[in-house]
């Protein structure tokens, strides 16, 4: 385009003061096609006072109304938040978790900001979260929005090509983005160059308010336009930016340029325009494609439509009327309604009243289901609807769905952002990916499916990563928690649990000379001819005699674990006792003799 090299060039001549003798607020083509759209899209998003505050454009009038009918016909009508409520949850979803940031594992911990760097990444102090989601939601209203990335103006920090990253550090001074909706991208231009689109130029409007005028205490509101262009230099492009405000001399438009600047990276030009402009796709300097929810602003607004009418009729006919056929007011006056009433000959008073059913009515409920149907599909990037409660869980691991595809993309291109930021800022960005949520739902694990992969981890058909990484993404961990995490609290765990130092050794200790004495008691017991049934159940074996033969010493060994002396009578036994009592009141001092006791 030969006009637009000759714009080019007699921008990069331009020079603070001069006055251009042309219009810079010129838009774009595919602009004006478009921003019918995103003033609708907007103006749902709104609400009803911004729809109703556009009269006749969302609201025709009716035939045979004037102006005061109209607005008592446009005041009863009622707006819906569908379209405003849609893109919220749509966001919810994508926010569900936070956006996250990573680096190689091979990328040394220097070279990487701090945490922190990304808490403020505005002129306003927003976030890089806040502001990310920001932009998600310019493409959910417009599908068109725009990010620079641009150093803010420093004062009394002197050279700062001088600067190392110690003192970009130090001083706090970082690279910004600057988010720009669709509206503010009035013009541009691309080309490609060895087959890459290279883009030439944008214009952006920015609106600006200017100090207290004289004579008054309210800043006035104005607009001023930021060219970004390459200049051609030494057999490439270096990137400038010029800062413009129009007036009109003599019924002309000119355009007087207010600023002037070079910007440079590290010492050196920049040889690219750092402006992404990111639709649903991605980065797209190109073409411009409609919102994913421009259908449903649609029927939203007919549904409005509808309610007009809607409450229109309520008004005219929703009250009950009496009619008196034949009454003449002349000779009877008004009819008086309650108690009794004596009507002329002829005169049958009847009553009129609007029926409940109402084509209006059914309109409406309609545009409803198709509004809620719209925005499913939408989520899963198909055609058909199945009525069922199921699709308020469309499955969000579809590669179809638009809402994969536009986190997906938004991955994509704030990637390429941030690997230019921290380049700018002296920082290590050949490693960095960032990326969006893609788990729109919560998926609650149950309790088999646990099971279930903890044992294909144990027995060795899936591994550690794919086994923590699965209950990952069913939320079983929170957030922050990765698979080294993990294993350091199991190895602590188990720690606690296996520790035998202190108390807990003694105790265990304790537990197993019980064990043993009982062990030996029973052997001791079944030595006397008793099969191996105490024994076994004691040391807790498997194979236990079933058999119900009892020998007789067998019997005489199960009364000694009544408290009985093997191999004696009750009787016997009873004496025996007697006489021990008798022996420790003369000798308390002297121990039983439990010989007689044991099985010889």
């Amino acid at each position: 385009m030969e006009g637009t090299s000759d714009m080019l060039n007699l921008l990069g001549m331009a020079q603070t003061g001069d006055a251009l003798p042309f219009s810079i607020s010129q838009t774009h083509p595919l602009y004006n096609k478009s921003k019918p759209v995103w003033d609708k899209m907007s103006d749902a998003y709104g609400g009803q006072e911004e729809i109703k505050a556009k009269g006749t454009k969302y609201l025709p009038m009716l035939s045979g109304q004037d102006a005061t009918e109209y607005s008592n016909y446009k005041n009863r009508a009622l707006w819906s938040d569908y379209t405003k409520y849609t893109i919220k949850n749509y966001l919810g979803m994508i926010y569900r978790k936070a956006p996250q940031i990573f680096y190689a594992n091979d990328t040394p911990k220097g070279s990487q900001p701090p945490k922190e760097y990304f808490d403020a990444i505005t002129d306003q102090g927003e976030s890089l979260v806040e502001f990310t989601q920001g932009v998600a939601e310019e493409i959910l209203k417009t599908n068109r929005v725009g990010v620079l990335v641009d150093f803010p103006k420093m004062s009394n920090v002197g050279n700062i090509l001088e600067l190392t990253k110690f003192d970009y550090e130090k001083m706090g001074i970082k690279p910004l983005m600057s988010m720009y909706d669709a509206f503010s991208i009035i013009n541009w231009y691309w080309e490609y160059e060895d087959y890459k689109l290279i883009p030439k130029y944008f214009v952006l409007k920015e609106t600006v308010y200017d100090g207290m005028q004289s004579g008054s205490i309210v800043s006035s509101e104005s607009d001023i336009y930021r060219v970004l262009f390459l200049e051609p230099w030494e057999g490439s492009y270096r990137y400038k930016q010029i800062v413009f405000r129009e007036r009109v001399v003599k019924r002309k438009t000119v355009s007087d340029v207010m600023e002037v600047i070079t910007p440079m990276m590290n010492g050196e030009y920049i040889s690219s325009i750092p402006f992404y402009v990111i639709d649903d796709k991605g980065i797209n300097f190109k073409t411009i494609d409609k919102p994913m929810l421009n259908g449903l602003a649609d029927i939203n607004i007919g549904h409005y439509m509808n309610s007009a009418d809607w409450e229109n009729f309520l008004h005219m006919l929703g009250s009950p009327t009496m009619v008196f056929p034949g009454w003449d007011v002349k000779v009877y006056k008004n009819p008086r309604v309650g108690g009794a009433l004596a009507t002329p000959k002829g005169c049958e008073p009847k009553m009129v009243q609007a029926s409940s059913d109402s084509s209006i009515r059914n309109e409406m409920d309609k545009k409803i289901e198709q509004m809620s149907v719209l925005g499913v599909q939408r989520l899963a990037g198909s055609s058909g609807y199945s009525a069922s409660v199921d699709t308020a869980r469309i499955s969000n691991s579809s590669e179809s769905s638009n809402l994969t595809i536009m986190v997906k993309s938004l991955s994509r291109s704030f990637t390429s952002i941030l690997q230019f930021l921290l380049k700018w800022g002296r920082y290590d960005a050949s490693s960095v990916y960032m990326s969006f949520n893609k788990d729109f739902f919560t998926d609650d694990i149950r309790s088999e499916d646990l099971l279930g992969w903890m044992k294909a981890y144990q027995q060795g058909g899936i591994s550690w990563e794919t086994y923590f990484n699965n209950l990952k993404k069913r939320e079983v961990y929170e957030d922050g928690v990765d698979g080294d995490v993990e294993k350091e609290r199991i190895n602590e765990s188990l720690k606690e649990q296996f520790d035998l130092s202190g108390e807990r050794y003694l105790e265990i200790l304790d537990t197993i000379s019980g064990m043993k004495e009982d062990i030996q008691a029973t052997i001791t017991s079944s030595s006397s001819g008793q099969n191996l049934l105490s024994m076994s159940t004691a040391s807790g074996g498997s194979n236990v005699s079933t058999s119900t033969e009892v020998s007789e010493s067998g019997m005489e060994s199960s009364g000694a674990r009544n408290n009985e002396t093997p191999g004696k009578s009750n009787a016997s036994a009873k004496e025996d006792t007697d006489q021990t009592k008798v022996d420790e009141k003369k000798d308390p001092d002297k121990k039983p003799n439990n010989d007689d006791s044991k099985v010889k």
